[in-house]
């Protein structure tokens, strides 16, 4: 179980979320829809304590894992001439460092303009 207690969140002064209180269960299947800007990744940053709440508490049961996978992913010696790896090829490469099979992976895409 995870568990949500009014947790806040802004950038820059702009408040993105204000006194979230929710709980996830075990077992529990979740899926977040939203406009860009909506804070759904910022939600799952929190999730899995990548980020802090500005206000409010995160809390989870004894023996709760969160998995989190960016929605870009730079993996050292992968980045060459502004090209960054996709995740399908640093899940691949996970996969074959822990002696998995995976299928191919695609060719790296190019980074977003920043």
């Amino acid at each position: 179980m995870i568990q949500l207690e009014s947790v806040s969140k802004g950038y820059g002064g702009q408040p993105l979320f204000r006194e979230i209180t929710w709980t996830i269960t075990s077992g529990e299947r979740i899926g977040l829809v939203g406009p860009n800007g909506a804070g759904k990744t910022t939600i799952c940053r929190i999730l899995a304590a990548v980020e802090e709440p500005d206000e409010g508490r995160v809390s989870q049961a004894r023996g709760t894992t969160v998995g989190y996978l960016p929605q870009e992913v730079a993996v050292s010696g992968d980045q060459v001439g502004g090209l960054r790896a996709s995740p399908h090829r640093v899940l691949g490469r996970l996969a074959h460092a822990r002696g998995a099979r995976a299928t191919p992976s695609p060719a790296p895409v190019p980074a977003a303009p920043r």
